[in-house]
């Protein structure tokens, strides 16, 4: 069979190659090796084509900001081939597979595709709507993900871009060892999963597969990177013995209540640099609300041994969750300039009620308006729309805290002056 799959453009991503969705190109990867003649379409910064492809089914994945583009995608490749079978997938299609269908595509796939997608393959050309993605608990028996179907600009980015500092060789690439998170925030669209993991060599393998390609720095896209001590000590150890020291740097992000110093030596000795944390706000009423199941106390305790162990800390932060009000932002002033000497680096994003997520299912129990309904406008970075109303507070008086608050970044040195005119 041939099998084309899209990548789709993220204009709203001021680098979609941070972030390179691993998820197609594992796809990929599984059809390469069932004998599918396979054919991938990266749009991540480059041209629709004017003449697509012709394939037996064209698989496309794709979050909820991506909603437009991917249905005009659809459409033009049924402008060329009227009976073209568009398969779609990811975040998006996974939380609203019935609106997805009513898009005008053919079969949503909803979760995880590689133990499913050689089935809607061999179920060509009359494919079910809704498949449901069966979890692989053996990632091991995943292939690695196709980079090499992709364009040679689009398999690695500038280390200065994910680490924000210059460094040697300066090719990054994204790459997973687990999959899974067991939190339940609020406002994320993913559901609970049990984590499982990769073996370490299996990991390591794949990134001497990378070195070889001149590519020596590494974020790791994992939803909690110290869920599992054994797994992190034994990719320590694997580590160690296959680079030399310092040959390569890693990313991690994780959770404050998931690091402890049982994962230090591990981290070191897989050349871990950066450790990014979920901190979301500097108001515990925010955590709680939200169910991020985090104290200031224990996100404070993770900085401090974090950064006294050598490490850069990143922070994610969010404005507009849910009982933001003018309390909850004097609290995160506080907490951040009371953390400056141990918090490196911050990311701001702006909350957005993603389909899937509790809050967008239920803004009612979390006292929240939702007011933004235009998917088209569903960024987390580049987009500063008001997103959603918490009870009590006025639309003037959330665009006053939205501004208080871009300031704070750029009086507490996170930001450049000129940060806002870029949003």
């Amino acid at each position: 069979m041939r099998i084309c799959i899209i990548l789709p453009p993220a204009p709203g991503l001021y680098d979609p190659l941070t972030n390179l969705p691993l998820g197609p190109l594992y796809v990929a990867a599984i059809l390469e090796e069932a004998g599918h003649d396979v054919s991938l379409v990266s749009l991540l910064g480059h041209d629709v084509p004017a003449v697509w492809p012709r394939a037996d089914l064209y698989a496309m994945g794709f979050t909820t900001p991506q909603v437009g583009v991917a249905k005009g995608i659809m459409e033009l490749i049924r402008s060329q081939h009227p009976g073209a079978l568009i398969l779609a997938g990811g975040a998006h299609p996974s939380a609203l597979p019935i609106q997805t269908l009513q898009m005008g595509f053919d079969s949503v796939l909803v979760g995880e595709a590689e133990l499913t997608i050689l089935q809607i393959v061999s179920d060509l050309p009359d494919p079910r709507t809704v498949y449901r993605g069966v979890p692989c608990d053996n990632l091991d028996e995943i292939p690695f993900p196709a980079r090499y179907l992709l364009p040679n600009e689009d398999v690695f980015n500038e280390a200065t871009t994910v680490f924000m500092q210059e460094r040697r060789d300066g090719h990054v690439a994204a790459i997973m060892s687990s999959r899974g998170c067991p939190g339940t925030c609020a406002f994320c669209s993913n559901k609970r999963q049990a984590s499982r993991y990769r073996s370490a060599s299996n990991v390591v393998a794949e990134m001497r597969e990378l070195v070889n390609l001149g590519i020596t720095n590494f974020k790791f896209q994992d939803d909690t990177f110290t869920l599992s001590p054994g797994h992190v000590i034994a990719l320590g150890d694997e580590a160690e013995k296959s680079f030399d020291p310092g040959q390569i740097a890693v990313r991690v992000i994780t959770r404050v209540d998931t690091f402890s110093k049982k994962f230090i030596p591990a981290l070191s000795k897989l050349g871990t640099e950066i450790v990014s944390f979920g901190i979301e706000s500097g108001s515990q009423e925010i955590l709680d609300i939200s169910r991020k199941g985090i104290t200031i106390e224990k996100v404070e305790r993770a900085l401090s041994l974090a950064h006294d162990n050598g490490f850069r800390t990143f922070g994610y932060l969010m404005f507009g969750l849910p009982g933001e009000c003018e309390k909850t932002i004097d609290e995160t002033y506080d907490f951040l300039r009371r953390n400056r000497s141990r918090l490196d680096t911050v990311v701001l994003s702006f909350f957005i009620p993603y389909p899937g997520s509790d809050i967008a299912a239920r803004p009612e129990h979390y006292r929240v308006h939702i007011l933004e309904h235009d998917w088209n406008n569903y960024w987390t970075v580049q987009k500063r729309t008001v997103m959603a109303l918490p009870y009590g507070v006025s639309f003037d008086k959330m665009v006053e805290l939205r501004d208080r608050m871009i300031s704070m970044f750029v009086e507490l040195g996170y930001a450049r002056p000129e940060w806002d005119k870029d949003l």
